[in-house]
């Protein structure tokens, strides 16, 4: 559909921001082969207490220069340089540093730099420039530029830029600077600056400062695209764009954008729906609709109005335009000209016309019927 072309342009060039987790794992040396030394000096028995050093191990408080090859950590954690060598580690409580990095992090955790895990992030996490994850993000996320995940991110969070999840969700309150993107789906209430973008899903309160794009799935709930909406299995609830609303399935429930409202051939638009430009659709518009300049279908019915004009093959119920022309008409056309090959109900008008009636009255003004 060429009315579309510009939002799905829009989607390749911030799906370009859907990059792998590791590409921004720059604080973790991935050398396997690594030995990393365990001296500590301990003030407590059986990895109790205080702990200085690279300790393996520790339940208590914890400071470390740099952390490499740990295991687990209970307690508070200080690491005051960039973690080495920590794939299967897991930090439960505090963890604190230049860019706190382990496994698995549950807790509190605050990086100057970043929070990175391989694994997952689970709880509160503050990233001077990003939280980063090989895994999953869940809970309370804030990164200054960026929040990054392989997989799902759930909870409430915050990327100053954007938030992106390269082969999960998105889901809970997510706000993205520029956009939140996600390979997944996007649920919940989610704000991106620019746009909103999902290969699957895009479900609940949305607002997309440009566009709101669902490549593979569905806009379901309440969006608002400042551009554009697209939804290219379908589309419905309450949905609001300045531009366009398009999608290649369905469009249902009460739309509202400013130059067109357009879906594709197999599925039709129903609901209330208003729009300044078009309404389009190869199948059928059922409901109420207004068009500020063109309503165009295959099968109309319910109550539909354009300023200039309505076209369809059958028409079913109440239409009023400036001037309508139908295959079949079953029911009232309102306008200042009414065209109906087929007449069954009745047309007002400055000129109306009806084919099937007899000669004298195929072409009447004011008002012209079939019964």
């Amino acid at each position: 559909m060429k009315n579309n072309n510009f939002v799905f342009f829009l989607s390749i060039i911030i799906f370009s921001l859907n990059v792998n987790a590791q590409d921004f794992n720059l604080w973790s040396n991935s050398d396997s082969t690594e030995v990393c030394s365990d001296w500590s000096l301990d003030l407590g028995a059986n990895h109790n207490g205080i702990s200085i050093g690279n300790s393996k191990r520790c339940n208590g408080l914890r400071f470390n220069t740099v952390d490499c090859g740990i295991e687990k950590i209970n307690g508070i954690n200080f690491t005051f340089w960039t973690p080495r060598h920590n794939p299967n580690s897991v930090i439960n409580g505090f963890a604190f540093g230049l860019a706190p990095e382990a496994g698995t992090i549950n807790g509190i955790s605050f990086g100057l730099a970043a929070v990175v895990t391989e694994e997952k992030t689970q709880g509160f996490s503050f990233g001077g420039l990003a939280v980063v994850s090989q895994g999953s993000l869940k809970g309370i996320q804030f990164g200054t530029l960026s929040i990054v995940a392989q997989k799902e991110i759930s909870g409430i969070n915050i990327g100053g830029l954007a938030i992106v999840s390269s082969h999960g969700s998105v889901t809970g309150i997510n706000l993205g600077g520029l956009a939140a993107v996600a390979n997944g789906g996007i649920g919940g209430l989610n704000i991106g600056g620019l746009a909103l973008v999902s290969e699957k899903y895009i479900t609940g309160i949305n607002i997309g400062g440009l566009a709101n794009v669902s490549s593979k799935g569905k806009l379901q709930g309440i969006n608002f695209g400042g551009l554009a909406l697209v939804g290219n299995d379908g589309i419905s609830g309450i949905n609001v764009s300045g531009l366009a609303i398009v999608s290649q399935n369905y469009i249902k429930g009460i739309t509202f954008s400013g130059l067109a409202i357009v879906s594709g051939k197999e599925n039709g638009i129903f609901g209330i729906n208003f729009t300044a430009g078009v309404i389009e659709n190869s199948s059928f518009i059922k409901g109420i609709s207004f068009a500020g300049y063109k309503l165009k279908t295959n099968t109309m019915s319910g109550i539909n109005s354009s300023v200039i004009m309505s076209i369809a093959e059958n028409m079913r119920g109440i239409s009023v335009a400036s001037y309508n022309e139908y295959t079949n008409q079953y029911g009232i056309s309102i306008g200042l000209l009414n065209f109906a090959d087929k007449l069954k109900g009745i047309q007002i008008g400055i000129l109306n016309f009806a084919k099937n009636n007899p000669p004298l009255f195929k072409i009447l003004p004011i008002i012209n019927f079939n019964l």
